[in-house]
C-alpha cells in the first residue's frame, strides 16, 4: 500500500485526540507521531496496523488524499466557546466527507449549480438572495424544503452532534470538484438551523473570493431575504 501520513492526522483529530495521546495509545514518541503525519518516516506493517487500529480506520483509509478544502476562507458560524480541538474536528469530518463524496461523484451525475456573485455597488446581499431563488428556480412565497434545493445543485449537508453553545455550522467551497459542504451542529431550534443553512448558503455563494471586512452581516442579510423575500411579503405586512 501507499501510505498518506496526512490521513493520520485527519484521523486523529476526527477522533478528538492530541499527537500526545496518539503517541501514547501507540507506545511511541510524539516527535515520531508528527514525523508519520508529515510522510517522514517510513513505516512497518506492523505499525501501519496499529495505527489502524487505534485510530477505529481500516488500512486502506490511509491511502486515501486529502482533498482540498480551500476556498480562500473557511467560515465558522461559531461561538467563543469553540475550542482548538474542537475546530480540528469539525475540519476533519470535513475533509473526510469531501473524500466520500469525491468517490460518489465517479458513479453519479449531478447538476452542480452553485453561482459565485459578490456584492458590489450593483448587488447587495439582499439582490443576491433574490438571484439565487430565480436560479435555482424556487417559486414565490415560503421555501418547504432548503436542504433538497441544496443538494440538488451541488451542496451537500451533514449533520454533526456538538453542545449547541459551541457551535453553528462551517461551509466550504472545494474548487477541485466545485462543490460546497455545509456541516452543521444539529442541536439548534428548526428556525436557527434554518437560518445558518441559508447563512452558510450566502457565504458559499458570495465570499468565495471576498475580501469583505463584514462576512458575517452580509451572510446574515442574505439569509434572511433568501427564507422571506421582501416582495413576496410587503403587502402582508
Amino acid at each position: 500500500m501507499e501510505f498518506n501520513g496526512n490521513m493520520v492526522k485527519v484521523a486523529r483529530e476526527s477522533r478528538r485526540l492530541t499527537q500526545a495521546e496518539l503517541s501514547e495509545k501507540l507506545d511511541i514518541s510524539q516527535v515520531l507521531v508528527s514525523k508519520i503525519e508529515a510522510n517522514l518516516y517510513p513505516l512497518t506493517e506492523k505499525l501501519v496496523s496499529n495505527i489502524a487500529e487505534k485510530l477505529s480506520y481500516p488500512i486502506s483509509f490511509f491511502e486515501n488524499n486529502v482533498l482540498s478544502i480551500d476556498m480562500g476562507t473557511k467560515l465558522h458560524r461559531k461561538r467563543l466557546a469553540l475550542t482548538k480541538k474542537d475546530e480540528n474536528y469539525i475540519d476533519s469530518l470535513v475533509s473526510i466527507y469531501t473524500l466520500c463524496i469525491s468517490k460518489l461523484l465517479n458513479f453519479v451525475d449531478i447538476e452542480i449549480n452553485i453561482p459565485e456573485i459578490q456584492i458590489d455597488e450593483n448587488n447587495s446581499a439582499s439582490d443576491i438572495a433574490y438571484e439565487i431563488r430565480n436560479v435555482w428556480g424556487i417559486p414565490k412565497g415560503i421555501l418547504p424544503n432548503l436542504i433538497g434545493y441544496m443538494e440538488k445543485n451541488g451542496i451537500f449537508v451533514f449533520d454533526i452532534d456538538l453542545p449547541i453553545a459551541h457551535f453553528d455550522a462551517v461551509s466550504t467551497y472545494n474548487n477541485a470538484l466545485n462543490i460546497g459542504i455545509i456541516v452543521i451542529n444539529k442541536n439548534q431550534p428548526a428556525d436557527r438551523y434554518r437560518f445558518t443553512l441559508a447563512h452558510e448558503l450566502g457565504h458559499l455563494v458570495m465570499h468565495r473570493n471576498s475580501f469583505s471586512s463584514d462576512k458575517e452581516a452580509e451572510a446574515n442579510n442574505f439569509a434572511s431575504a433568501f427564507l422571506m423575500p421582501e416582495k413576496d411579503i410587503y403587502d402582508q405586512l
